[in-house]
Order: C-alpha cells, then structure tokens, then sequence
C-alpha cells in the first residue's frame, strides 16, 4: 500500500482514521495552496483530516487538495486522514 501510514482506527460508518503519507496519494489537478492555507496549517496543523479512498493498492485523494498542497508546501511527511 502506498500513501497510508501507521494504524487504521475504525471509525463509525466503516470509516477508518489515518496518517496520510503525502507523495503515495493520486491527486487529480495541479492546483497550488494559497498562502493562507499553508499560514493556516503552520499555526494549527491540518485540520480537518483529509479524505481519502481505497483504489486497490493505492489511496485517491477526495477532499482536502488544499490542505494536502499547504502540507506539502510546509514539508511534511504525513497528514491525518479519514479513509473511505
């Protein structure tokens, strides 16, 4: 699996909690973090968790480009995530 790191905790709904490890996600589009995403996550972290679903070996992003962009832009290696 790639992009998925640590343990799973099952959540309600079949929803399971995550840390992303951001370079295995599929991303569709380039779009950039704007500043105050990227100023916003360096004064309280990624918050809310991005989403993200199951495509066989790999994970797809489905909500959370920009906090995933600032993430990236800020360095990090991982980011919490709900997975679907």
């Amino acid at each position: 699996m790639h992009g998925i790191t640590g343990q799973h905790q099952p959540g309600k709904c079949g929803i399971d909690f995550a840390a992303a490890g951001i370079g295995g996600l599929a991303v569709i589009g380039q779009q950039a973090a704007e500043e105050k995403d990227i100023e916003r996550a360096r004064r309280a972290g990624i918050a809310p968790p991005i989403t993200v679903r199951r495509a066989r070996e790999d994970y797809i992003l489905m909500d959370g480009l920009y906090r995933l962009r600032a993430a990236q832009a800020l360095g990090l290696r991982s980011i919490p995530a709900v997975v679907e």
